[in-house]
């Protein structure tokens, strides 16, 4: 047996020594909206700072963070709610103060308070920085930001892809009103999204085609083929401003329909008629005239696609 051997220590033994020092208590505070992965990480690294923790979040009311920042997707109850759900936290303080101060330390009886330490310029004119007191106080830890992720960039690409999400939720069975948009507005979405079909169907037909045609170029060249390769190009470049032309004429069709029945509702050239009578038609009519327009898309369609086939039949002969 070797002399003086270190004693083996127990696996363990970090839980251990961590259990019999006295809990820290760490604050962290935020509005939370749309919790993510970066909030959650940024309560792990408060959770983590010391090696007995206990984790107190506090989430600002819907009062202070529409006032001084803006309004959130989620209420101060989702918003509490969201954050009480993750591991890391052991206590919620709900309607945080927007400053912390030091009597707000004490009635809690937090130790420190975690955040990003980028200077917070305070809205409500209390101080200079919402941590400012607290950092004076030298109970302030700093945590890391997790790049690349937001409550700012999920709503951006919301707004982004808005279009699709609204055809998502009227396929789900959600209504336009419930959806806050006007018939003309579903129906411009709904000719769009027909639009954007089509030139993706006449793009397909006439990509197919191209690589047929220049399958057929690299054999020994023909005065045939070389005409067939300048015919898809000709196709080619037709086809997407036949798609362009489409698209700007619809949207334009639309803009010009709605201006007319917002005209006709407010009694322009109508002096005889009765507006009541005829606004419970409007809906009906305008949603006529889109299925109609929608039906002369997919015509419209088979017209594109009927040459290229053709065209296609005979290079393969």
């Amino acid at each position: 047996m070797e002399p003086n051997a270190p004693e083996q220590q127990p696996a363990h033994s970090e839980e251990v020594a961590a259990s019999v020092q006295p809990p820290v208590r760490v604050y962290a505070d935020g509005i939370f909206d749309v919790f993510h992965f970066g909030h959650a990480r940024a309560l792990e690294q408060a959770k983590k700072r010391f090696p007995n923790t206990v984790l107190v979040v506090g989430v600002c009311s819907d009062a202070d963070t529409h006032k001084y920042k803006g309004l959130t997707v989620m209420d101060e109850k989702e918003r509490a709610e969201s954050v009480r759900h993750c591991k890391w936290v052991d206590e919620v303080v709900e309607q945080a103060p927007w400053v912390i101060n030091l009597e707000f330390l004490d009635k809690h009886k937090i130790d420190y308070v975690a955040h990003d330490d980028l200077p917070y310029a305070d809205a409500s004119g209390q101080v200079d920085d919402v941590y400012g007191p607290v950092k004076r106080a030298g109970k302030f830890v700093a945590t890391n930001r997790t790049e690349g992720i937001s409550t700012s960039d999920i709503v951006l690409r919301i707004l982004r892809n808005y279009n699709n999400y609204i055809l998502r939720n009227l396929q789900r069975g959600y209504t336009r009103k419930q959806l806050g948009i006007n018939l003309f507005k579903e129906q411009r979405i709904r000719a769009s999204d027909n639009i954007r079909r089509l030139r993706e169907t006449c793009a397909g037909h006439i990509s197919k085609h191209i690589k047929r045609s220049k399958r057929h170029s690299n054999k020994p060249a023909t005065s045939q083929r070389r005409r067939n390769v300048n015919l898809a190009d000709a196709l080619e470049l037709k086809g997407r401003e036949l798609a362009d032309a489409i698209r700007h004429n619809a949207e334009e069709l639309a803009v010009n329909g709605r201006l007319v029945v917002e005209q006709m509702m407010r009694g322009h050239n109508l002096s005889a008629m009765d507006l009541q009578a005829m606004s419970g038609h409007v809906d009906s009519f305008c949603t006529s005239w889109i299925r109609h327009l929608e039906q002369s898309y997919l015509r419209l369609e088979d017209l594109a696609s009927a040459p290229l086939r053709f065209w296609g039949h005979r290079n393969r002969r």
